[in-house]
């Protein structure tokens, strides 16, 4: 039995909205305007952060 990789935890648009206390939505016009940091990862539409990417912008950003 082969074991499984860790899992690498993401952080995508309502977790970020959460953490700053800014709508979903926002956190989208943000990201397609450039204020976001490039995102670690993207699957389709929908991008992912790792923590150490966006962690700092969110310090900066919060309500």
């Amino acid at each position: 039995m082969q074991a499984e990789e860790p899992a690498i935890p993401l952080l995508g648009y309502v977790e970020i909205a959460e953490a700053t206390g800014q709508d979903v939505g926002l956190i989208r016009v943000w990201k397609n305007r450039g204020k976001l940091p490039s995102p670690d990862f993207q699957l389709g539409q929908s991008p992912g952060w790792l923590a150490e990417t966006i962690n700092p912008w969110i310090q900066e950003h919060r309500k």
